[in-house]
Order: C-alpha cells, then sequence, then structure tokens
C-alpha cells in the first residue's frame, strides 16, 4: 500500500485473541499446511502461530474486523460449549457483515502470503494478492453486490462445533484465487472474491450457498441463540431468513 510504519507486527494466521480463547479450554491442533507432513498434527500455542506480514501500522488498521470477528467466535464458542444455563451474555447478538467479510478477506490475504495453504502434494501455495482486496481493507472500497460472504446451507447438518477453523483455498483453472471455503467454530462458510452464481455454476461451491445471510438461529435444549448479521449498504439481494439447528448439528 505504500504506507507502511512500525516494522513487522508478527500478527497471527488466525486472530489472536481467538487462538488465545481456544487455548484457554483446549489444545490447538494444526494439520493440513505446508509445514506439517501429510496426516500428521501439531499441538502449538498462540505464539507459535504468527504469519508476520503485516506492518505495525497496517495491522492496527484492520483491528476493527479483528475484533467483531472476535465477537462472533465467543458467542459461538460459547453456544456450543456450553448449556444454556450457562450460556453468557444476550442470547442475541448482531454482528457488521462487512466487518466480518473483511475479516474472512484478511485471513484469507495472509495464509495466501504465507503460504499456509497446501495442494494435493502438500506444498505451500501462494499468490499475488489482488490490488482490489487490498482497496476492500484498507480503503473502504465497496464489494460488488455478487460477491461476498456466504453460508453453506448444504453442509450445516453435517458439522462438528470444535472443528475450531479450517480453510481450504478456490482456484480457477489458471490457479487464480477465487475465495476460500472456510468453517469457524465447525460453521461452514464462503468467501466469494469473485461472482457467486458463476462459481455456484462452475461447480466450486453448492447451489446451498447463502449470500449475505440475514442470521442464524440455534436450539439447544428448547433454548434459542441467534445471531443477526447487519449489512450496510443494504444488499440488493438478500438469500434466505434464518437457519434453524439442534445441539447435534440438525436443520
Amino acid at each position: 500500500m505504500g504506507d507502511c510504519s512500525g516494522g513487522m507486527s508478527g500478527e497471527h494466521i488466525l486472530s489472536k485473541a481467538i487462538l488465545e480463547l481456544i487455548y484457554s479450554t483446549h489444545d490447538i491442533g494444526i494439520s493440513g499446511v505446508a509445514w506439517i507432513s501429510e496426516g500428521l498434527e501439531a499441538r502449538l500455542a498462540p505464539s507459535a502461530l504468527q504469519s508476520n506480514v503485516l506492518c505495525v501500522k497496517h495491522n492496527k488498521d484492520l483491528s476493527t474486523f479483528d475484533a467483531e470477528a472476535l465477537s462472533f467466535f465467543r458467542f459461538l464458542k460459547n453456544t456450543y460449549d456450553d448449556s444454556p444455563d450457562e450460556w453468557q451474555g444476550p442470547n442475541q447478538i448482531v454482528i457488521d457483515g462487512l466487518k466480518l467479510q473483511n475479516w474472512s478477506l484478511k485471513i484469507m490475504c495472509g495464509l495466501l502470503a504465507s503460504h499456509q495453504f497446501a495442494d494435493r502434494q502438500n506444498k505451500g501455495i501462494g499468490a499475488q494478492i489482488a490490488e482490489d482486496w487490498l482497496e476492500r481493507l484498507f480503503r473502504s472500497v465497496p464489494w460488488p453486490q455478487t460477491a461476498g460472504l456466504c453460508i453453506d446451507g448444504n453442509l450445516i447438518s453435517a458439522y462438528d462445533p470444535h472443528d475450531w477453523f479450517q480453510g481450504t483455498l478456490m482456484r480457477s483453472e489458471s490457479n487464480k484465487p477465487l475465495g476460500f471455503t472456510f468453517q469457524l467454530c465447525g460453521l461452514p462458510m464462503i468467501l466469494c472474491t469473485s461472482d457467486v452464481s458463476n462459481l455456484i455454476s462452475g461447480g466450486a461451491i453448492s447451489a446451498g450457498a447463502i449470500l449475505f445471510p440475514n442470521g442464524i438461529e440455534w436450539l439447544k435444549d428448547g433454548r434459542a441463540r441467534r445471531v443477526q448479521f447487519h449489512w450496510s449498504p443494504e444488499p440488493n439481494h438478500k438469500w434466505g431468513l434464518k437457519i434453524s439447528i439442534d445441539e447435534q448439528g440438525n436443520m
């Protein structure tokens, strides 16, 4: 971006606060990255999971996205980990959809820049970070209304809530990155950096992908918890109002 300052920040491949929240109650197992042999898993502390591709200034510029993702993740983890009697805070929260979308883009860019994605030969995948991605992150350039953050409605019945984070890069036949599919607390999500309808018709993602979801509802022991997504500017299309699942992850 041409205005770096403060030296390298030592930022993490996933937001530090999220890693520390996981680590407070669970071990962090890492697998499927290029620096760990295929089929093996490493147990690491958050301090070992730095990608170190952002300067201090630009890492700070994106901190509001990290804070929104932490609020979302904390709500998911508390909902999955605890009984309704142990739920903390309100049972409905509002999450800024654009901030969560930009956090997802930040994570994808960091994974690409640090070659964390692995191909079928377990070699690191890197790619040039597109200029328009950086413009969206650092200069608030609007996303197109045909691309962005989705929830995969077809996979939501099979998620594992303790699959804290899992990401897979989507690429074209010419190896151009098209976005990535990921799970956050097991919730199947997709960041599409290109037109969603083209990705569906090309078979890259399922037809159950819900772009700009309105919200999610969880039912557990007869009690409900909800996340409402706020999008600004209001998209001219919204698919799906709510997704209701029980504690086993069934629709």
